[in-house]
């Protein structure tokens, strides 16, 4: 082709259509004309016609997008055109694999159009085949499913669904377990009784073992009192342990019960828990006053105060201990704390 007939092709519609038969001839021209392109691309996509005779399915789709990067724009744009050019999943995904950087607005487009995630992620089988397959996308399709309650509903149809999808893509177990906790209704409407609930039993412990091993984990999975009632409510199971935890760490204990509204109420909720919660609640009092003390002591210490300059920090411990309550602490125990607290710089 000569610069002269490409530019007589640009003109003329019917020049253009015997000119370029294929998107082949569209290749061959930009890579002698490129000072032409723009142009070629202009005719292309003010030209409805045109633009269906020479993209007849999502593999034109995928050379045209090589030489004219805006032609997939221009589909997005188009929701017929998206149809007629995406006719399935696999033109889909293999069109996201030839152009990695369009991922995410691919995967945007889906997400703003329901019925085109609804034909591409028909139901939860496709969903996990889809999470496998493209491990790099599979975390923000997990969170679009887990955010809009149509399509959670739609893609966990029921326990087992959410089984297969916890064994088959087991790196956002934890994602889909925590959304669902967040979601009581959810979680009552995907297990609506023992069975179903035992059904999961084997991932729930995975997860309520990897909550309270990781303290990282235990504070971004239960935030607050109100998370802690809600998972003791959903997973009546795990109540001992749960309780346990909070009862072994401190911190955690006065970051979920601030004040003795929280405490009050979980008493409350959880009745047969009230004592130790109650014992725990002056335990740590206990404590604090211990280490008020201590710290007292140390000051007067540092300070050169003639009397306690002298004093060995074993004495000092000692009268610590004696401001514990042997009750809630024994005697030993309480000296443990009190030179334990002193050593501390």
């Amino acid at each position: 082709m000569q610069e002269s007939e490409l530019m007589a092709a640009l003109q003329n519609p019917e020049v253009f259509k015997r000119s370029f038969a294929t998107t082949d001839d569209l290749e061959r021209a930009v890579t002698e004309f490129p000072q032409h392109r723009e142009n070629l691309i202009h005719s292309l996509l003010n030209n409805f016609d045109e633009f269906k005779r020479l993209l007849p399915n999502n593999k034109t789709l995928r050379g045209a997008t090589t030489l004219f990067p805006h032609v997939i724009h221009f589909v997005l744009n188009n929701p017929q055109e998206f149809k007629r050019l995406f006719t399935s999943k696999f033109d889909f995904w293999w069109t996201i694999e030839k152009f990695p950087h369009n991922g995410k607005m691919l995967l945007d487009y889906l997400f703003n159009t329901p019925s085109e995630f609804q034909r591409f992620i028909p139901n939860n089988h496709i969903l996990r085949a889809t999470a496998a397959a493209y491990p790099e996308y599979a975390q923000i399709l997990i969170n679009h499913v887990m955010n809009h309650p149509e399509e959670l509903k739609r893609l966990f149809a029921t326990a087992y669904d959410l089984d297969n999808t916890l064994q088959e893509i087991p790196l956002h177990s934890e994602v889909i377990i925590y959304s669902l906790l967040k979601k009581p209704e959810e979680f009552t409407r995907l297990f609506s009784n023992g069975d179903t609930l035992y059904y999961t039993s084997e991932k729930l412990s995975c997860f309520i073992e990897h909550a309270t091993t990781n303290p990282t984990a235990f504070k971004r999975l239960i935030a607050n009192t109100k998370d802690f009632h809600l998972i003791l409510k959903l997973l009546p199971q795990y109540t001992e342990k749960l309780m346990n935890y909070i009862m072994n760490n401190p911190a955690e204990f006065k970051r979920l019960f601030p004040n003795n509204a929280e405490l009050n109420e979980t008493k409350t909720l959880f009745p047969e828990y009230a004592n130790r919660l109650t014992q725990q609640k002056d335990s740590l009092k206990n404590l604090i006053e211990m280490q008020k003390n201590a710290l007292m002591l140390k000051q007067a210490k540092r300070t050169e105060h003639a009397f306690f300059e002298a004093m060995p920090n074993e004495t000092i411990a000692n009268i610590v201990t004696y401001t514990s309550n042997f009750s809630l602490l024994s005697k030993d125990d309480s000296f443990k704390e009190a030179s334990s607290l002193m050593a501390q710089k």
